[in-house]
């Protein structure tokens, strides 16, 4: 059945189509099959997990032939930090495998929190975690539904927006894991974050040497949110560490319809600490006014290892792209 929870004054609230707290427990062989909504409300000291199957997973060593097939539907009123994912706003699963949130399990969340104008502010939106916390191995892990995130208002948070994992800096594994859903960022009042908000296909902030292997993605995105550095990518908005991409490949546009000051777009990864890159393919069209913008990586300030990579696309005004 459907889950609806409407704040009525209450700050704060974990929410899942199945669970909306598990501890420990490892998950195999669930679904959920019913649509998920939720209006309420969200202040700097009760955060907010939302999940398609579950809001938050503690300790759970695993989480196998897990899906969502319905869409999940949000709106926030306050200014805390928020956790949205198509199976699960936050977890500590360390072992992911075979987990889908199907293409008809879109997620909507119509109003953004403003965010605090000071300390802690972040919104995490994906389409299977939103937050990952802890070292990971993700297998065959895909998202099919399109993501949009708005607000009218504007946001003080800095805003991280991916098809597999929202946020995800703990020396992770990627493997064979897609993302064919559309990314929409609509916020015409931009963000009042000091920066680096991250959008990508898998991984929107990958860091601590996360390893992408096989993936892919051929959803498009689209963003009209003014602001400042955002890092946005087909795979991963931010590659720091040491981080490694085999075989991956992207097919995608990416679009933004905002001036953003020093944005770093690349069709791979956006902005890329020293990393390595082997046999990677990026089809499709950027278009950004200004900025660091490249086939493969939009900035790096650090040595990167390059082979085999290919790219086949427009940047900017229409030009052919290279690798940076």
């Amino acid at each position: 059945g459907e889950v609806t929870f409407n704040h009525g004054g209450v700050n704060g609230a974990t929410v899942g189509g199945v669970a909306g707290w598990i501890v420990s427990s490892s998950q195999t062989g669930g679904s959920n099959n019913g649509a998920v909504t939720y209006n309420g409300l969200a202040t700097k000291t009760a955060s907010v997990w939302l999940g398609g199957y579950a809001g938050h997973m503690g300790a759970v060593a695993s989480v196998a032939n897990i899906k969502n097939t319905k869409p999940m539907t949000v709106s926030f009123d306050g200014t805390a930090i928020s956790y949205v994912g198509g199976i699960c706003g936050r977890w500590d699963a360390t072992s992911v495998e075979n987990v889908a949130n199907t293409a008809d399990a879109t997620i909507t969340v119509n109003k953004m929190p403003v965010g605090a104008t000071t300390g802690d502010r972040y919104i995490y939106i994906a389409g299977v975690v939103g937050l990952n916390n802890v070292k990971a191995t993700y297998k065959n892990c895909k998202n099919e539904a399109a993501i949009v995130a708005k607000n009218e208002l504007k946001v003080n948070n800095q805003v991280f927006v991916s098809g597999l994992a929202g946020r995800d800096e703990m020396a992770s594994t990627y493997d064979g894991c897609s993302n064919s859903g559309n990314i929409t960022l609509d916020m015409p009042n931009g963000t009042g974050h000091g920066g680096n908000s991250c959008i990508s296909g898998i991984a929107g902030a990958s860091g601590a040497s996360n390893i992408f292997s096989n993936c892919s993605n051929t959803g498009n995105m689209s963003i009209k949110c003014p602001g400042n550095a955002f890092r946005i990518g087909g795979i991963a908005g931010y590659n720091g560490g040491s981080g490694k991409c085999t075989g991956c490949t992207v097919d995608s546009d990416i679009e933004v319809l905002a001036t953003i000051t020093t944005p770093h777009i690349g069709g791979m990864v956006g902005y890329s600490n020293p990393g390595k890159y082997v046999d990677c393919s990026y089809s499709g069209k950027i278009s950004c006014s200004t900025g660091s913008l490249g086939g493969i990586l939009g900035y790096t300030k650090s040595n990167q290892t390059m082979e085999g990579c290919t790219v086949n696309a427009e940047v900017g005004t229409g030009s052919t792209a290279g690798l940076f």
